[in-house]
């Protein structure tokens, strides 16, 4: 399900009211599922965490430091639910956490080999991920894909183009689990 965030507003630290294009909205305490390191660290500070706004383009909540949380999971932490588990579970949110890809290898055409910062490792084929097309369209030419290198800052890969992917989609993918 593809779902933006529409609104945004800040509670208290580290929780926030978020509506959606769907229609949902609910609140969601990010410091339960976020660990406050790379790009999200200077969150820790209540003053930074409140500049939180909603940008239209990406359908998600951004931070001025970079740091932004996919929109999915969001509307999934705001609906009581951990992405993880089938949407019937509502019980089970417990353990959802930020990740961070540590290592990149290039193993073959579009296939990565990933390490994440929780000691999970696995194998993603880009092309089964993503349409090569917008920001990913240079990533055709094998070339330019190979380009893949480790964004320490914000947890995850990226291309010479700035085309990314975000950390969690991906650890999801390297266990085997499809979102």
């Amino acid at each position: 399900m593809i779902v933006d965030v529409t609104k945004v507003e800040v509670l208290e630290p580290y929780r926030l009211r978020l509506e959606f294009d769907d229609g949902t909205s609910g609140e969601v305490d990010i410091a339960e599922h976020v660990r406050f390191r790379g790009v999200f660290a200077p969150l820790q500070d209540p003053e930074s965490f409140r500049q939180v706004r909603v940008d239209p383009e990406l359908g998600t909540i951004v931070w001025p430091t970079g740091a932004d949380i996919d929109p999915f999971v969001l509307h999934e932490w705001a609906q009581g639910r951990n992405p993880e588990q089938p949407a019937l579970e509502p019980d089970r949110t417990a353990g959802m956490m930020i990740v961070s890809v540590t290592r990149v290898e290039v193993l073959k055409p579009y296939r990565l080999r990933l390490e994440f910062d929780d000691g999970t490792a696995g194998e993603v084929d880009i092309s089964e991920l993503v349409q090569f097309d917008g920001v990913f369209e240079p990533l055709r030419d094998l070339e330019v894909f190979r380009q893949v290198r480790l964004d320490e800052e914000f947890g995850t890969i990226v291309w010479p183009n700035g085309a990314d992917l975000d950390p969690f989609v991906l650890h999801e993918w390297a266990q085997g689990r499809r979102i």
